[in-house]
């Protein structure tokens, strides 16, 4: 199984690449942002190109509609509802929904504050500002985040390493 860190570094060398034909490309990453190198997650953030943050799954900032009216953490889990849009079959109204989906009673909401935790004691270390929060969880449903996420503290020293 390929090692979660792995995946910047290929992405890195795309960049490059691309950039190398007079492209910027973007990209969306459910990955800690302390595995990019410092000087190239600076990059991607002053191209625009680097677009991660809090997960949806903690901050409840995005959700998935499926085709049969279930409400859907995330684009990944399929089949794990937190609620329909359809009551009676009629649509839920937005004043119902947002309720729903806001109210700290609700499954919506017990769901991301279980979600909404950082992956790694790293991602709480002071000098971590990033607001990536550790990542996707269900990355750390197959690995372990103390293992796997350097902290911005050890990725910095090893940018220091690299450099000299």
């Amino acid at each position: 199984m390929i090692k979660p860190f792995y995946a910047p570094k290929k992405f890195e060398e795309i960049y490059k690449h691309a950039k190398s034909r007079g492209k910027i490309i973007g990209l969306v990453t459910p990955m800690p942002l302390c595995f990019f190198e410092e000087d190239f997650r600076e990059e991607l953030v002053k191209n625009r190109s680097l677009h991660g943050g809090p997960c949806q799954l903690s901050s409840g900032s995005n959700f998935v509609v499926d085709y049969n009216g279930d409400i859907l953490p995330c684009t990944h889990m399929t089949g794990f509802p937190v609620g329909n849009i359809f009551t009676n079959e009629n649509v839920l109204k937005k004043e119902n929904f947002l309720e729903m989906y806001n109210s700290p009673e609700e499954i919506p909401s017990k769901f991301r504050e279980k979600m909404s935790r950082t992956a790694s004691t790293k991602c709480d270390a002071p000098k971590c500002d990033q607001s990536c929060t550790g990542g996707c969880p269900l990355i750390w449903k197959v690995f372990d985040p103390e293992e796997e996420i350097p902290g911005i503290e050890l990725q910095q020293e090893w940018d220091k390493v690299a450099k000299d």
